[in-house]
């Protein structure tokens, strides 16, 4: 097959099939997000019995976690300070995780309980009293690798 190459100017990415080398049964049922590392390691978010799937670059399967933490994942933000922020629609809650076993640094809203749509009533319900958030993101995210160096990238979608 081919290289496909996609994007333009210093934004060209190589599609690569089956990169990704589960675990012998394992599957992704709906990738929500996908966000990489400063070691370009790739966490795939997803809505299947394992939430958080890890890789190193090459597709090579190195952890997982989150199992039956997060009813329908959907969003990814890398975070400045080995972080990831984590957005669960089906949950209604944000967290920031500690990237290497996903423990549970700060949440953002309460698990379960949505504010009523279009009550001006504020998503965030509730914050964990250790620290407070700067930033969140909710964009949905993709990953490719660079066409030039095979280097995986977050692009936003």
């Amino acid at each position: 097959m081919a290289d496909i190459i996609v994007g333009s100017g210093d934004y060209k990415y190589r599609i690569i099939e089956n990169w990704a080398k589960l675990p012998s049964g394992w599957s992704f049922k709906e990738v929500g997000a996908v966000g990489t590392d400063k070691n370009d390691n790739v966490y795939v978010f997803n809505r299947g019995e394992h939430p958080m799937m890890v890789f190193d670059r090459n597709g090579n399967f190195l952890r997982s976690w989150g199992e039956g933490q997060y009813p329908r994942a959907h969003g990814v933000h890398m975070g400045p300070d080995d972080s990831i922020y984590l957005t669960d629609d089906g949950g209604s809650f944000v967290r920031k995780c500690r990237l290497e076993d996903g423990k549970v640094l700060l949440e953002l809203g309460v698990p379960g309980k949505p504010a009523p749509y279009m009550s001006g009533e504020p998503f965030i319900a509730a914050l964990t009293p250790r620290c407070r958030p700067r930033a969140r993101s909710t964009s949905p995210t993709a990953t490719a690798t660079r066409a030039s160096t095979n280097t995986p990238r977050t692009a936003n979608c």
